[in-house]
């Protein structure tokens, strides 16, 4: 099969075969720049949370907590039995598929911590607890029926929610957090963080709250970063949408066709002018 006639190539995301430098996909390009190459979006997205989420020691110690509590339950067919009788919840391990990775363990702990905390202080004092006994239970899911215009919208969409509901997100947050910390008499203002002081800082700037520093990490850096990451692993997207995408918008077709008649819309041309000349031998853009 003569790689020229090639017009599109898919691949997940391991280096090798989507690396943009010495990957399959780009060595193909080099080749044949018809073979468009169209990316997994589900792992790109959850990549984009997982950066997000290791981008500060805290955030990384978190998220580590709640999959060491995962584990020293699942090892153990005795304790998940314990987990299941006393908790209507299942705990969740960090699954590395899916976009939503790090809000599945985060979930179940959160509404049920109360009982959490108690079902643990008991386990703590009964001494038939086999450290030895193991047990592993794994899930994976993934959505494949959605195509690249759907995706590029829903990820914008996305991208918009983040941006503008950044303060909602962190007040509600915060507020949830601060509220357990004063039912467990935990004390949040131990210590005041001291970050090291840039110049151009003023000494009010140097010495952060526990709430300025939780602040810091969900505003100003874990967030940001979210956002960034979404960005650079959506161009491949994007560019796709821009090449293709009216061809799939097929409500968007039909109103521009019974407003305006097909061959009158110019944007309607505009856009088969364009995706001809990408495919100049397969297509008559007029």
């Amino acid at each position: 099969m003569p790689l020229k006639h090639c017009r599109s190539q898919c691949y997940d995301n391991s280096a090798v075969m989507a690396g943009n430098k010495s990957g399959v996909q780009q060595r193909t390009i080099e080749k044949n720049s018809k073979a468009v190459f169209v990316n997994c979006d589900n792992h790109s997205l959850n990549l984009a949370g997982f950066h997000a989420a290791s981008e500060e020691s805290d955030t990384v110690t978190f998220f580590g907590t709640l999959d060491a509590l995962c584990n020293f339950f699942s090892r153990s067919t005795i304790r998940w039995d314990k987990l299941r009788i006393a908790l209507p919840i299942i705990l969740k391990p960090e699954p590395e598929t899916r976009w939503s990775a790090r809000e599945e363990p985060v979930k179940p702990i959160c509404h049920n911590f109360d009982d959490l905390v108690i079902l643990l202080e008991e386990m703590s004092t009964d001494l038939k607890e086999n450290v030895d006994t193991r047990n592993r239970i794994q899930k994976r899911l993934q959505d494949h029926q959605i195509n690249s215009h759907n995706a590029a919208n829903d990820l914008k969409v996305l991208e918009m929610h983040f941006n503008e509901n950044k303060e909602a997100i962190f007040n509600e947050s915060l507020s949830a957090a601060f509220e357990l910390c004063e039912n467990y008499d935990v004390m949040v203002e131990l210590r005041t963080k001291i970050k090291k002081r840039m110049p151009g800082d003023t000494a009010s700037d140097v010495r952060l709250s526990a709430k300025q520093e939780v602040m810091r990490l969900m505003k100003g850096t874990t967030i940001d970063r979210l956002h960034t990451e979404m960005k650079q692993r959506s161009t491949g997207l994007e560019d796709l949408d821009n090449k293709f995408g009216f061809l799939l918008d097929v409500e968007q077709i039909l109103k521009k066709g019974k407003s305006l008649g097909l061959l009158d819309d110019e944007g309607m041309k505009e856009n088969c002018l364009h995706v001809a000349e990408f495919y100049s031998s397969d297509l008559d853009g007029n």
